[in-house]
């Protein structure tokens, strides 16, 4: 509590029992004036200190979860729109400017994630322009309560009624919900303090021993790997981290499904586990391979994969009815 809060607290109670302990501490009525006065002070105070808590717990909700952005969103590029995801998975804006797609991006995500998912963990959508390629979307935790993620979309030259960024937005939110899943309650805590975490300190999270994002790394990232992952942080220009990443990728083309799955942990398993998802069937014997099939080890993932897959088809059809039905098929 706010030190001038407690001398203020101290200077009540002083001036409101001083005039009681002018009497005998053994008279019976002054002593039970006394122990009420003191009730009613001390249940102020635990009102004090409550209100104090939520103004701290929002203060730091805030500022956490800008610096969660700040870790995604370090380069040039502006938010349009801000939504708050309310009860019923309304879209309430917050800021910036609405766009006639907006509810059919979060549609759109609501249907890749699975609805009761996405509204029991997603709090805020955020729409921002970039025009650097690699930087689709982003997940950040909101610190207030868990689980409570904020959602981001680069809307860049995004037009969801032609077929190819449609299906693309799809691959993005696949790719996103693989962070949610892996990085959500039943996987890690979330934390800034590294110190705290015993097994893996990945981002804002300390992974669960048991968490599949910790097999994924224990299974195909070493100590080196691990090193060099920590150093694509170390870059003030974009472009000069993307070189780094892609030299890597260079030197390991069979490790990883895709360039941006070379970032580190974190993207190789979201890139592993959204062609895990979209992919009919993956053979071969290269390490990128084995990743892929990692997932068959986990049967919540397994069902997962059908249940994202089952969706996504529907919405397909339904959005390719649409069309036809508007050119007159």
């Amino acid at each position: 509590m706010n030190r001038y809060v407690l001398i203020g607290l101290v200077w009540m109670l002083f001036v409101a029992v001083s005039p009681v302990q002018a009497h005998a501490v053994d008279d019976p009525v002054h002593r039970a004036e006394l122990e009420q006065q003191i009730a009613v002070l001390l249940k102020l105070i635990a009102e004090l200190q409550a209100q104090l808590a939520t103004l701290q717990n929002t203060t730091t909700d805030a500022v956490h979860t800008q610096s969660a952005v700040e870790i995604e969103l370090g380069y040039e590029g502006s938010y349009r729109a801000q939504y708050e995801v309310e009860r019923g998975g309304e879209l309430s804006l917050m800021s910036g400017v609405k766009d006639r797609q907006d509810a059919e991006l979060w549609q759109l995500f609501r249907t890749v994630a699975g609805e009761e998912f996405a509204l029991k963990n997603v709090r805020e959508l955020w729409l921002f322009e970039s025009e650097l390629s690699s930087l689709a979307a982003f997940v950040a935790p909101r610190w207030r309560e868990a689980p409570s993620w904020v959602v981001a979309i680069n809307v860049e030259d995004i037009d969801l009624r032609h077929e190819a960024d449609l299906y693309y937005v799809m691959d993005t939110f696949t790719h996103e919900t693989a962070h949610l899943h892996s990085l959500g309650e039943d996987e890690a805590d979330l934390t800034y303090d590294p110190s705290r975490c015993r097994t893996f300190f990945a981002e804002y999270v300390c992974l669960h021993r048991d968490a599949y994002l910790y097999d994924f790394i224990t299974a195909f990232w070493d100590d080196d790997a691990l090193a060099y992952a920590s150093n694509t942080r170390a870059f003030d220009e974009y472009y000069e981290q993307q070189a780094f990443i892609e030299a890597y990728y260079d030197q390991h083309p069979n490790s990883f499904v895709s360039t941006y799955a070379a970032t580190n942990p974190l993207e190789d398993l979201a890139e592993s586990f959204t062609v895990f998802v979209l992919a009919s069937s993956v053979e071969g014997d290269t390490i990128a391979h084995e990743k892929v099939n990692f997932f068959n080890e986990y049967p919540v993932l397994v069902k997962l994969r059908q249940e994202m897959r089952e969706r996504q088809q529907a919405y397909i059809r339904k959005h390719t009815l649409q069309r036809w039905s508007k050119v007159g098929w």
